[in-house]
């Protein structure tokens, strides 16, 4: 009878702690990145074989990126062949491949396209298709629909305002283009974030809608039809009206958990099916800017039936479902993507170098990734988030009305597909003191520099793209050199010292931004 009552203990042990010691402990925090070119990560799914794909870019074609359970490199690809490529988003299907949306840039048109890419298990391509609409155009969300389609949205820039109207196409299984439309409301600026399918076989797209001046600007809901026609749109901002966006959202039992910024703060609205505002609540201090053509922070549902999601300065946050802080981490990379894994635990995807006190010898943009446990900690590259005590907030709802024009063209693209040369390290991104700029002798002129509005631009060396860092290091705006003058808006920025980078051919060239 003495050796059972020793036994059992023992046996439970054996089966149950260590087991879970030894998950806790799987946790790892890595950096990816070329020596010659920029790398990024903008979006990441766990893949069937409990691995990881991630998708991004490197230099000036979109990447993908295989990585094993243990963060050890398998494959990568990248694809493109126009001088520009970048994949925004990526989704798993339910027949084990994955899908990438992103843009391509069109060497005849001179403008942006949308690239959607579809790949097997092993990365190989299986189709790839680019929508193009008037002007240029980028994805930022996709979504595989229930009849095995998939329903994608973003932006259209322009020239003359509004400078950026709202995509939302719709394809097949194949990829074939089913429908597609472009809407406007805002006079200056308009932009879709995320776009999820709701219950009825429609879709709810959640963004940012701006008139200017004076600036006007709010976060927005819009609901399709499964055929893409306006059920109902409403706008969404607080009661001292402030600069408004949708970040994310995520379709639940009763209705939809909508995810906003609002200047410093991120704000957590629950609405009905049509968009009625059920709770609201906000998280202080923890927000960002918002970037019209950039991936924006991410939320996710937990398995524990809670949430998490990223800011835009750096803060990973989980929740409860009615929206009570449990945790919040401070990872070392400014976050783009975290989502939860088979075994509890969390994956940070994002970008660096980050701006601290500490020199390095690299300015070069890095992918991060950080393999947590499942209260977000790992042993390195990872530290105990500042205290979030949410409070009750109050919305404001008012009617907003879209203008919709049908449209788009589908081409079939055949991108040049290659393999990257990566190199890894386990450990985090570079910390780097700062940004200097280069000689003048570049050929490259920014101006009127300071500004309160728009900045020209030029240079003697045609192509290439430019990145817009605050001085945080936030990537607030990023696009290609389509000419030897470019024009970029920064009058919604707030007044203060910008980084501008230009990469041009195998050189970066950085200048410093002042916004009146």
């Amino acid at each position: 009878m003495k050796t059972k009552r020793i036994l059992f203990p023992v046996i439970y042990f054996l089966l149950t702690v260590i087991p879970s010691l030894k998950a806790q402990q799987n946790t790892f925090s890595k950096v990816f990145y070329d020596s010659t070119a920029a790398t990024y990560g903008y979006g990441v799914v766990q893949s069937f074989d409990n691995g990881y794909v991630i998708a991004g870019s490197t230099g000036s074609e979109g990447l993908i990126l295989k990585i094993d359970s243990a963060g050890n490199y398998l494959w990568s690809k990248k694809i493109g062949s126009s001088g520009y490529e970048v994949f925004n988003c990526i989704i798993a299907t339910t027949d084990s491949c994955f899908v990438l949306a992103g843009k391509t840039f069109n060497t005849s048109s001179g403008h942006t396209e949308i690239l959607c890419v579809k790949v097997n298990s092993n990365g190989d391509t299986l189709w790839s298709k680019a929508i193009a609409f008037s002007g240029s155009q980028e994805a930022l969300s996709i979504q595989q629909t229930i009849d095995s389609g998939y329903i994608i949205t973003g932006y259209v820039g322009i020239s003359g305002p509004p400078n950026f109207k709202i995509f939302v196409a719709k394809i097949n299984f194949s990829g074939f283009l089913e429908w597609a439309h472009v809407f406007t409301c805002g006079n200056n600026a308009n932009s879709a974030f995320s776009v999820k399918q709701t219950p009825d076989s429609g879709y709810v797209i959640i963004g940012f809608i701006e008139n200017f001046p004076p600036i006007d600007a709010n976060a927005f809901l819009i609901k399709l039809s499964p055929a893409g026609t306006v059920s109902w749109s409403k706008k969404y901002n607080l009661p001292i009206p402030t600069v408004c966006g949708g970040n994310d959202l995520e379709v639940v039992p009763n209705g939809l958990l909508c995810y906003l910024n609002s200047g410093n703060d991120m704000v957590l609205m629950k609405t009905d099916f049509l968009g009625n505002i059920l709770w609201s609540k906000n998280y202080s201090n923890i927000g960002s800017s918002i970037c019209l053509n950039c991936p924006s922070p991410k939320i996710h549902k937990t398995s524990d039936n809670g949430y998490v999601f990223l800011s835009g300065i750096g803060s990973c946050v989980k929740i409860d479902s009615v929206g009570n802080v449990l945790w919040t981490q401070s990872p070392y990379l400014y976050p783009i993507d975290i989502i939860e894994l088979k075994d509890k635990g969390y994956f940070i995807i994002g970008n660096g170098p980050i701006f601290g006190v500490k020199s390095s010898s690299t300015s070069n943009p890095q992918m991060g990734i950080i393999k947590t446990d499942s209260t977000g900690n790992a042993l390195v590259c990872i530290s105990p988030g500042q205290t979030v005590t949410p409070i009750a907030d109050t919305l404001i709802t008012t009617s907003a009305v879209f203008t919709n024009t049908s449209g788009g063209v589908l081409n079939q693209i055949y991108p040049d597909v290659n393999i990257p040369t990566l190199l890894s390290d386990s450990g985090c991104v570079a910390i780097i003191g700062g940004i200097k700029e280069n000689n003048p002798d570049n050929n490259v002129i920014v101006f009127p520099n300071p500004s309160s509005g728009k900045i020209t631009i030029e240079s003697n060396t045609p192509g290439g793209y430019f990145e817009l860092h605050d001085i945080s290091g936030k990537l607030l705006m990023k696009d290609v050199l389509t000419a030897s003058k470019f024009e970029m808006d920064i009058s919604r920025l707030n007044s203060g010292l910008y980084y501008l980078t230009l990469y041009q051919k195998d050189k970066q060239i950085h200048r410093k931004i002042l916004k009146d």
